[in-house]
């Protein structure tokens, strides 16, 4: 079992041989680097001062910050997984609001359609050729417009989830 001297009986000759996080003596180990980092973000150690003081750690500390370090990682893990069930909820929100608007673009289409053929039926009985086929081509034009919106409709709507989970990686 390791012991612990009172913080009054400790001197910097100690240092090689007592942890670094509760003091005691007994069975240490190097402080490991990733751990070392969990310590020092911990207690806001300064850098010069981190190389001074002792550079080991007992067991029981050792599992306490591996403990520390789990408990952030997994808290990190949430946030991510709640981050991504949150922006596809949005998306979802965004595709929904958005395909109101693609059909109301359908519709104004439709009435496009409507009037271009209306246009195009006055024009045929003028006998006006030329214009007929140059607002045919318009329609065309509008007409793959159309083809293209509802394409890119279903490609965002057949989309895969963007943001992979770092917990299960689905």
């Amino acid at each position: 079992m390791s012991k612990k001297k009172s913080s009054t009986d400790l001197s910097y000759e100690d240092f090689a041989e007592i942890c670094r996080v509760c003091l005691s003596y007994g069975e240490l180990q190097p402080f490991n680097i990733n751990l070392l980092d969990i310590y020092r973000y911990l207690i806001k150690v300064e850098d010069e001062m981190n190389y001074i003081f002792p550079q080991n750690i007992c067991k029981i500390c050792t599992k306490q910050l591996e403990d520390i370090s789990t408990f952030i990682d997994n808290c990190k893990n949430t946030e991510e997984t709640l981050k991504v069930i949150y922006l596809d909820r949005n998306f979802k929100k965004y595709l929904s609001d958005n395909s109101d608007t693609d059909y109301d673009i359908e519709d104004n289409f439709d009435t496009f359609e409507s009037n271009v053929e209306t246009e195009n039926k006055v024009l045929y009985d003028k006998k006006n050729r030329a214009v007929k086929e140059e607002l045919q081509s318009d329609y065309d034009k509008k007409t793959k417009t159309k083809k293209e919106l509802r394409r890119e409709l279903k490609k965002i709507r057949n989309q895969a989830n963007p943001l992979p989970c770092n917990i299960c990686n689905k």
